[in-house]
Order: C-alpha cells, then sequence, then structure tokens
C-alpha cells in the first residue's frame, strides 16, 4: 500500500482540516479509520467497500464516502480492481453537516482536488482545503432556500459597479456568499451565469452612451470595457454591427 498523510489544523472555524492525504491499496486492504473527526474519502480509481454501522456499501470511482466521528466503520479495497482515494479528517462549525449527506455519493471530479500529491503541506494548504470541503458544502449540502434578495442584491451591485473591473468574488463577498453557490444561484434564479449577465448590462450602456453622442474610446470605458478591440468585438458579435454603425443605423431608423 502506498499512502502518505500531512498534518494540518490552523483552527479554522467553519470547516478546519485536521489531516489529509492519499492512498494507492493493495487487494483487499482493510482500514480502520482513527474516530476524532468528520472524514470524507473521495475515490480516484477502482472500488471498494465501507461497512459503516451495519451497513455495506460499494463505492467506485467518482464516489466519495462519509465517515461521521462517532460512527463504526471500517473498509476494504476490491481484491481484483483496489482502490486509491484521496481523504480528509475535519472539524468546525458546518462539519456536521456533511452528516446528512448520504453515506455513499457521487462527488465532483474535483473534490480535494488542492490535495493532490502534497506530501508537505505548505502554508496555504488548510486554507485550498478549506475551501474545497467549502465548495462541496455548498453543491450538495447548503439548501436552496436563500430569497431572491441575494440574486437581486448582485443585479443592484452589478448595476452600480458595471463600469469597473467585476470580478465573481467581489460580487459574493458584496452579497455574502461563496462564489461557487451565487454563480450556482445566480444561474438557477436567472437562466444566465453572472458573467453573461455583467457583459449585458455593460452592452446595454454602451448603446445608451453611443445615443449620447460619445465618442467609441469614450463609450468603451465607461462602460467597463478593457480595451476599445475588445469592446468592438463584443458588440459586433451582439448585434451583428460595430458601434460606429450601431449609432449611425438607429439615428436613421429610431
Amino acid at each position: 500500500m502506498e499512502a502518505y498523510q500531512v498534518l494540518l489544523n490552523e483552527h479554522l472555524e467553519d470547516l478546519n482540516p485536521v489531516f489529509a492525504g492519499e492512498a494507492t491499496c493493495l487487494p483487499g486492504a482493510i482500514n480502520h479509520p482513527v474516530k476524532r473527526t468528520m472524514l470524507l474519502h473521495y475515490v480516484l480509481s477502482g472500488k471498494g467497500i465501507l461497512y459503516l454501522d451495519d451497513q455495506q456499501y460499494t463505492v467506485c470511482a467518482g464516489q466519495a464516502f462519509i465517515i461521521p466521528a462517532d460512527a463504526h466503520a471500517h473498509y476494504v479495497a476490491d481484491e481484483k480492481d483496489p482502490w486509491s482515494y484521496r481523504w480528509i479528517g475535519f472539524t468546525g462549525r458546518l462539519a456536521p453537516a456533511f452528516a446528512k449527506l448520504p453515506a455513499v455519493f457521487d462527488a465532483p471530479s474535483d473534490t480535494l482536488c488542492h490535495l493532490n500529491g502534497q506530501k508537505e503541506p505548505h502554508p496555504m494548504l488548510a486554507y485550498q482545503l478549506s475551501g474545497d470541503l467549502l465548495q462541496l458544502y455548498a453543491a450538495m449540502i447548503q439548501p436552496d432556500v436563500l430569497p431572491r434578495s441575494h440574486v437581486q442584491k448582485a443585479i443592484d451591485y452589478i448595476e452600480l459597479s458595471y463600469m469597473n473591473p467585476l470580478a465573481i468574488g467581489d460580487i459574493a463577498d458584496y452579497v455574502g456568499l461563496n462564489p461557487f453557490y451565487l454563480s450556482k444561484l445566480f444561474k438557477e434564479k436567472t437562466g444566465h451565469t453572472l458573467q453573461s449577465h455583467i457583459l449585458q448590462v455593460r452592452l446595454a450602456e454602451a448603446k445608451r452612451y453611443l445615443l449620447l453622442g460619445y465618442a467609441v474610446k469614450e463609450v468603451a470605458a465607461m462602460s467597463g470595457f478593457k480595451d476599445i478591440a475588445n469592446f468592438s468585438k463584443l458588440f459586433k458579435r451582439e448585434f451583428g454591427m460595430n458601434p460606429t454603425q450601431w449609432r449611425i443605423y438607429d439615428l436613421e431608423n429610431g
């Protein structure tokens, strides 16, 4: 069996990685977890069997399994196709919520992606793994019970800030949500992405400035585009003509 473990524990409040690692198991290898923290395993390849509180589960590549701190569990690699997996033990305010997940579930392919061979912990690893856990929490645990006001708040922020550089993280900080979850919620509620909404707002404002008589270079800057060439390209892709042509057309046909 090839395995490594890193010790972490930066005492983070929400999701605090304590230890983590990767393992490539021999056929039939049996593991008995240490029951100090919530444990999450993500299977990279192969398969095995999880025995959890008198229940038996087959676990395959692309799936994850959760072992709560107070559970009785062990797991066994398949005899013909033994698994390799990433795993993490964690505590924190949000950790108990992971017990709400099914014992075995299909997980995103980037689960615990920051672990990926990190045999020696670097200063940011605990924070990166906490982010990985938070992304999983946002995708699979946090219920979609947030009111539309969160989406509306993001829309209002874009309306007020479209002329400045806008990153998803900036909008998420303003709204008070995880960027991954805000993006997911925005798409579900509006039918389009945050980036596409930002572009539509900027293009709408650009049309307004064009009709007010501003030069195309000024319009680009005032609408939040970094350079005139990119602005003209995006404008033509959306409306079928460049900004100057569109202004002439609108004035003649308005």
